[in-house]
């Protein structure tokens, strides 16, 4: 997905939904697009790996997922690994 796809993408899940409790999916997402959009002022062009293979989840990826699982009260990696294999 293009850049541009996913910023209008994010725009559309998270917009007129004032008042409303956000589904769990919804959210997930939401905190997908805000990382994409702000990784780089935390990171500017450095890379979180610099080594080794190629991974399989992008960086993105990976911090979406420890963030929605401590948000969630999984407490260890093993646990957020689980649920985010089962949904």
């Amino acid at each position: 997905m293009k850049r541009h796809d996913l910023t209008l993408f994010c725009y559309r899940q998270t917009t007129n939904k004032a008042n409303k409790i956000m589904p769990l999916k919804e959210f997930i997402i939401w905190v997908y697009c805000w990382i994409y959009e702000n990784v780089a002022k935390f990171l500017g062009n450095e890379k979180l790996r610099s080594r080794g293979f190629k991974p399989a989840l992008s960086d993105i990826e990976v911090i979406t997922m420890k963030i929605e699982g401590e948000f969630l009260s999984h407490d260890t990696d093993k646990a957020i690994w689980t649920y985010f294999k089962t949904h």
